[in-house]
């Protein structure tokens, strides 16, 4: 090797996590278009949805402004100050659950550990306001740097709830230039309100032009088929099997929330969420589905290995709440936990078991 080529440590560059972050975002949120800069907005909701899945609010709202600004806002739980290290800290994510305080979190989406110290580093600006009983808090950063330190501005009113709220500006030094598109958004609030029943998203567009919405159900994912289902053989099963087990000293609750009805029409819709995260390219959860149905309609026939021959018609939401998931890659679309097919198995069985007479009006429909 030429003397001018020879390394020593020296000439070692050692990145920080955010640096790293920034110098290299597709490896965080797979690129720097449009898709990836959505991110963003899907890390501060799904930690509000964390909040909304255990019960903790009632209301989640976002605003875009002008000058593609987003805002995040909720009525749930006030955090406790010191919890803001997880904005810039790789690692720390939603308060994990700990079962001498029901306060923390049993399940939560995103990538855990990475979304808020990713979307903080990418940003241009973020500020954080806390509500909570001793007044209203704020702390900013830009581009992960804290800027302002935690700040008490005032009390809070009598008529104030408690909540967090998130406001950012995506980084287009970074992102390409892109808008906020509230169409996309707007898709993920009404998949989120099918899942969540009785909780209230709003979105609302301040850019020219100006748009409002709210998106919620009383049924959940029962609404969801109602609206695409026609010409059924049986009424829409639905089931909440509670899959518990031992880890440490605490117990693990795992659930499957499955709602499905069989038609005589020709087309199939499909779709399974782990937590908020729609699964697109199925995985473990929708293989444990399918065999679960096999195996229970057609237990000692050769059908049990034809999925295709039966699911012309087939319509069905299966929601999993799992406190630790795992997934195939950053993109998060396919489940690879290797638990979750013989569970999401078993609530098949546990919906069929409740629900006799559609059993039968299948068997008799598929066997016709």
């Amino acid at each position: 090797m030429p003397e001018s080529q020879n390394y020593d440590p020296s000439q070692i560059t050692h990145l920080t996590p955010i640096q790293h972050i920034r110098r290299r975002p597709g490896m965080y949120i797979g690129g720097t278009d449009s898709h990836a800069m959505h991110y963003l907005v899907w890390v501060g909701m799904d930690y509000m949805i964390a909040e909304a899945i255990q019960g903790y609010c009632e209301r989640i709202s976002v605003i875009i402004e002008d000058d593609n600004i987003i805002t995040f806002d909720n009525d749930g739980l006030e955090l406790e100050l010191q919890e803001l290290v997880y904005m810039t800290t790789i690692g720390c994510g939603t308060p994990s659950y700990q079962p001498q305080d029901a306060r923390y979190y049993r399940v939560s989406g995103g990538l855990h550990g990475v979304g808020w110290a990713a979307t903080c580093a990418l940003s241009n600006f973020c500020d954080v306001e806390i509500r909570r009983n001793d007044g209203i808090w704020t702390q900013s950063y830009t581009k992960s740097i804290k800027t302002v330190d935690v700040t008490r501005i005032r009390d809070l009113n009598p008529n104030e709830k408690h909540g967090i709220k998130f406001r950012l500006q995506p980084d287009y030094t970074i992102f390409d230039q892109n808008d906020f598109d509230y169409d996309v958004i707007a898709k993920r609030f009404k998949d989120l309100a099918y899942l969540i029943p009785n909780m209230k998203f709003i979105l609302e567009d301040q850019r020219e032009g100006g748009k409002y919405e709210t998106f919620f159900t009383e049924n959940g994912m029962v609404d969801w088929i109602d609206s695409l289902a026609s010409n059924p053989v049986h009424d829409i099963v639905t089931t909440e099997y509670v899959h518990t087990e031992m880890r440490g000293n605490f117990t693990k609750h795992l659930i499957v929330r499955l709602a499905f009805q069989f038609t005589h029409n020709t087309d199939t819709h499909l779709r399974s969420f782990m937590t908020t995260i729609e699964t697109s390219d199925g995985g473990n959860d929708v293989k444990g589905l399918k065999e679960g149905l096999l195996e229970t309609i057609f237990p000692e026939d050769n059908k049990r290995s034809q999925w295709e021959a039966i699911s012309t018609g087939f319509v069905a939401m299966m929601h999993i709440l799992h406190p630790d998931p795992q997934f195939e890659s950053k993109a998060i679309k396919n489940i690879v936990n290797k638990d979750i097919a013989s569970i999401v198995k078993t609530a098949v069985k546990q919906a069929f078991d409740q629900n006799p007479d559609a059993l039968k009006a299948i068997r008799a429909h598929l066997t016709r």
